[in-house]
């Protein structure tokens, strides 16, 4: 009975592994980009201390001095294979996209400068952007938009821009679209000998 409970027990922690989210927070302000997965910081990553810094200089002029290192060999991918892998791809990737959450959605830009009939026809080509670009996206993922807001100021001499956005995938989504992926690709691949 106890051998129940603990595969019961394992069980349901593999179906909410599964359903647990991956996010990722991306947060573009003012050319300072910074990107978060599942809490974790990727950018902008800490500066390593000087020292570090010159022993992998040393260690990479070193490699590069040594010619006794081995050639790798060239794999040679025909246009076969590659077809065969974007076919087998396409349907995995559509499931994945479809699936991605896009959440708090922000994008902000001030049309700043100098010269006002330049930063006019910026603003023109800047909004133009946004409104045809905004329904293709919304065709590929699940967007919730928060805010888009596209400004013209003459007063300011530098543009402002911001971009925030949340996106969500579930574990499960993944795992389903590297089987579909799979069984494409062995599939074709079988057809491609075939032939």
């Amino acid at each position: 009975m106890i051998a129940l409970y603990i595969i019961g027990g394992i069980l349901l922690l593999i179906i909410l592994l599964l359903l647990c989210p991956i996010v990722l927070s991306v947060k573009y302000v003012d050319e300072r980009l910074s990107i978060r997965l599942c809490g974790f910081r990727l950018l902008p990553q800490k500066e390593k201390p000087k020292k570090e810094k010159q022993q992998k200089k040393k260690k990479k002029e070193k490699e590069a001095k040594d010619p006794k290192k081995k050639k790798k060999k060239k794999s040679k991918i025909d246009f076969q294979q590659i077809k065969t892998l974007v076919t087998s791809a396409t349907p995995a990737a559509k499931k994945v996209f479809r699936k991605i959450k896009i959440r708090k959605f922000r994008f902000i830009y001030i049309c700043a400068g100098d010269d006002a009939a330049k930063t006019a026809i910026q603003y023109g080509r800047i909004c133009a952007a946004v409104a045809s670009l905004l329904p293709i996206i919304q065709n590929i993922f699940d967007i919730k938009v928060d805010k888009i807001d596209v400004q013209l100021d003459f007063s300011v001499n530098k543009p402002y821009n911001e971009v925030k956005f949340k996106a969500k995938l579930k574990v499960y989504v993944l795992i389903a679209a590297a089987v579909i992926f799979l069984k494409n690709y062995l599939s074709a691949s079988a057809k491609n000998k075939e032939q």
